[in-house]
This record gives C-alpha cells, sequence and structure tokens, in this order.
C-alpha cells in the first residue's frame, strides 16, 4: 500500500519545447522485502513501512523537422521507517554464515538499512533523420545514462556510479518495407556490478557485458 502526493507540471513553453517536472512524497505501508532465511533462501514478506521524495523532470526539444533530443533526471531519497525484526534477524545471519571482507555489527534498526537505489539519475537521447534520394532515410539515434552511486541493503558493498552510452544508425528503404541497423550498446565498455548476491560460500558478484556491435536487418511483407 502507499499513500502518494504529487505537484507536477506540464507545460508546452513552444511548438517545439516540452517541459514536465513534478516532486513526489511517497509513504509505503506492508512494503514487500526480501527476507533472508538461515539456509540462504529469499523469501519476499510485506514487512517494511518506508518514505520516499524525490524530483522528476522531462524535457522534449524538437530543435529541427529532423533532430529531436529528450532528457530526463531524477533525485530521489528513500529511508525505512520500520522494518520487520524477522528481516533484521535474516540479515543478522547471513552475515554471520557468509564470507564477506570486512567487520560489520550487527544490524539493530531500519536507520541501519537503505533501499539499494541510485540518488540521482540522468538520461539522454537524440534521434536525427537525415533523407535520402529516392525516398529513403537514415536514422542516428544515441542515448547516455548515468546513475550515481548508491549502497545495498545493508550498506556493505557500494556500487560505483555508472554511465552507459549506446548508439546506432538505422537505414530504412522508401517505401519502409526493409531496414538495416548498426548499433552498439556500452560503447565506452564500462564496467560495473550490477548487484551483489550472498551466498553461504561468499558474495557473488556478475559483471554486466561489455561493449558489443550488432547488425540486423528485417523486411516487412
Amino acid at each position: 500500500e502507499a499513500n502518494s502526493f504529487e505537484i507536477g507540471l506540464k507545460s508546452d513553453l513552444t511548438e517545439t519545447l516540452r517541459v514536465n517536472a513534478s516532486v513526489f512524497h511517497t509513504e509505503y505501508d506492508d512494503m514487500q522485502v526480501v527476507r533472508l532465511l538461515n539456509d540462504q533462501s529469499q523469501q519476499t514478506v510485506n514487512a517494511a513501512k518506508a518514505t520516499s521524495i524525490g524530483l522528476d523532470l522531462e524535457l522534449s526539444w524538437l530543435l529541427t523537422e529532423n533532430f529531436s533530443i529528450r532528457l530526463n533526471a531524477g533525485v530521489m531519497d528513500t529511508e525505512f521507517d520500520e522494518l520487520d525484526q524477522g528481516v533484521i534477524d535474516g540479515f543478522n545471519d547471513t552475515r554471520a554464515t557468509t564470507i564477506i571482507p570486512g567487520n560489520f555489527p550487527p544490524l539493530t534498526s531500519p536507520s541501519d538499512f537503505q533501499l539499494p537505489a541510485p540518488e540521482e539519475t540522468v538520461g539522454l537521447t537524440f534521434l536525427w533523420d537525415v533523407p535520402l534520394s529516392g525516398g529513403a532515410y537514415l536514422t542516428f539515434r544515441g542515448s547516455a545514462s548515468y546513475e550515481s552511486s548508491f549502497e545495498d541493503e545493508e550498506k556493505i558493498w557500494e556500487y560505483d556510479s555508472t554511465t552507459m552510452v549506446n548508439a546506432g544508425i538505422v537505414y530504412t528503404s522508401a517505401d519502409e518495407k526493409w531496414s538495416a541497423t548498426v548499433y552498439g550498446t556500452n560503447i565506452t565498455d564500462e564496467e560495473y556490478v550490477p548487484t551483489m548476491v550472498a551466498t553461504s560460500v561468499g558474495a557473488v558478484l556478475p559483471v554486466t557485458p561489455g561493449r558489443r556491435w550488432a547488425v540486423e536487418v528485417s523486411y516487412s511483407f
């Protein structure tokens, strides 16, 4: 259950510029959290109360007939107000049986925990259509996203801030029946750990794939 209060603004400042902004305050009751059991398995339970406040901003701008950009930005702060004692005990049991570097004191109150989410996020995308002779056209597209650093629930593991950049070029035929795409993801070869999984034999830290390139060809009948 969530009770939310939001104040927002949606405006078309010009025919080509739109700005949306909102400030929100949300209180969660019986929030779902993952409880760690003694056998290292996980159980999702309604066992928390939390408060979240933040700001969202969205900007869409058509600079020319063929070129547009979109910007999204957000700031959010979320804290646990109450947390079931069984959840706290489960995390403490895991600390005692999991090999994690460091000497960490027992968790005693909701203030010892936090929701694992970045406080600041920014995203930027662009689209540029370039007409070709005969009616075909090229579409250049790109995106960049940023997430600030944050810690896991127990404030043991810190996830580094990340910046991801993707880009691609699409060729579309004049009749729009077929297209060819060349695109790259994570083209700056950013390395980061998206999550940490505690087990009885240690901490598993999966690393996301690095730079990847691909080619796609499609045809519509």
